[in-house]
């Protein structure tokens, strides 16, 4: 080995040390704060008067209703507490439905968040964790106080504000004994607490809950395609493609179609996922580079890791990383996503082209089945022997659904998204 090959290999392991050790304080440093935030022991079991606002999409269901909540002030009795959590999860019973942004003042009962280790459970704990919930508890009254600033929101709670105002208009536009009203919701906005426990049986036996109950790529990047379709629609109209190409205009539409897309579905990692990779291919387009398709992969990663270091605590993180690397690793490393095609295909006869296409989907299809027995045994403890079959049915569905299943549904969608 020659001297620049030791030094080069010298480099290559001293980036990957650094990166190490800078990824290792960044996640230190974050579960610090999480750490911090939570609520002190002496404390718990106690009663408080919370001040603040209701800062999520509200969870109800027949046994009352949940919701995150960003507290301003907090006391015990006549004490005001400086070092408080911030945001705390609540639970209700007799107060009438909160809306994400109005000002509650809320008298609760806190402990710290605690959750079960028995096997096959919600592990409450942990996801308390992920989410930065510091308490716990339930709320004992409350009293809605007048709210002349809720046009000074932030842009989170805006999001919340509108995921509200969506599910509600999708309620009220379907009828009312409609059979899949939860699945609906959960299709359009990721909120999967409408669901009944009957229909998440049969989703789970036929394992086919991953994609009902998140956000999947192939939601965020059809309404991306929908938002670049339109904006090239608008832009050719004009002149104006002499001063920026079409397509990197279609591209900045699409991601920020993306964007808005993914914080009204609740941000979940698997939209996530998606919008950055769809930002990088946005990118790509713009600088005039055509990225391999595992590049574009792994900056999603780094970009999901960086704002959430405790994503690997939840397994839409590996299911859904762990799907795209299945499909990109089945369907080969490509020179470049952006590449243009031969057209060497089309001198196949259409019989040949459906086979071979059906072909390369049962190939693709076993490839990502087995590449996450090990993900769904860890996270759920059980595996679905149809799961292959149910998948290929179910994730085209969710785009059907959207076209044909609820013509209010998707005009209620449009009317809040456009």
């Amino acid at each position: 080995m020659c001297i620049s090959e030791k030094e080069t290999l010298l480099k290559r392991f001293a980036g990957i040390g650094f990166l190490f050790v800078l990824g290792f304080s960044w996640n230190a440093q974050y579960a610090k704060s999480r750490l911090e935030n939570v609520l002190n022991q002496e404390l718990e079991g106690k009663e408080f008067f919370l001040e603040g606002r209701v800062a999520a999409l509200p969870q109800s269901n027949s046994s009352g209703a949940k919701s995150a909540f960003k507290v301003d002030h907090a006391n015990v009795g006549k004490e005001v507490l400086d070092r408080f959590p911030k945001l705390i999860y609540l639970s209700w019973q007799d107060i009438p439905d909160v809306i994400p942004g109005q000002r509650w003042k809320f008298k609760a009962k806190l402990k710290r968040p605690y959750g079960s280790l028995n096997p096959h459970n919600f592990d409450f704990e942990r996801w308390a964790f992920h989410q930065d919930f510091g308490a716990s508890g339930s709320v004992r009254s409350g009293e809605l106080l007048l709210d002349k600033d809720i046009a000074w929101l932030d842009f989170e709670m805006r999001m919340e504000l509108a995921r509200w105002h969506l599910r509600k208009k999708i309620q009220l536009m379907l009828p009312i004994d409609a059979r899949y009203v939860g699945v609906l919701v959960a299709l359009v906005m990721g909120d999967q607490n409408s669901i009944n426990q009957d229909d998440w049986q049969v989703f789970n036996a036929t394992g086919i809950g991953h994609p009902i109950s998140s956000i999947s790529g192939l939601h965020v990047t059809m309404l991306a395609g929908v938002g670049a379709s339109f904006a090239a629609f608008i832009w050719r109209r004009r002149t104006w493609p002499l001063m920026i190409p079409v397509s990197k205009v279609a591209a900045a539409a699409g991601f920020f179609t993306a964007f808005i897309y993914v914080w009204l579905a609740g941000f979940q990692i698997p939209a996530q996922r998606t919008m950055y990779m769809v930002g990088v291919v946005a990118f790509a387009l713009w600088t005039g580079r055509n990225p391999r398709s595992f590049d574009i992969w792994w900056w999603a990663l780094a970009f999901v890791l960086l704002l959430d270091p405790m994503a690997p605590y939840t397994p839409g993180f590996w299911l859904s990383f762990g799907a795209v690397a299945a499909i990109l690793y089945a369907m080969g490393d490509s020179s470049g996503l952006l590449g243009i095609p031969t057209g060497k295909e089309l001198e196949v006869h259409w019989t040949h082209r459906i086979i071979q296409a059906f072909r390369e989907a049962c190939r693709v299809q076993a490839v990502v089945t087995i590449a996450l027995l090990p993900f769904t045994l860890y996270w759920f403890y059980q595996v679905s022997v149809v799961s292959p079959f149910a998948n290929a049915i179910a994730i085209p569905t969710p785009g059907q659904l959207y076209r044909y299943t609820s013509c209010n549904t998707e005009c209620a969608f449009a009317g809040i998204y456009w």
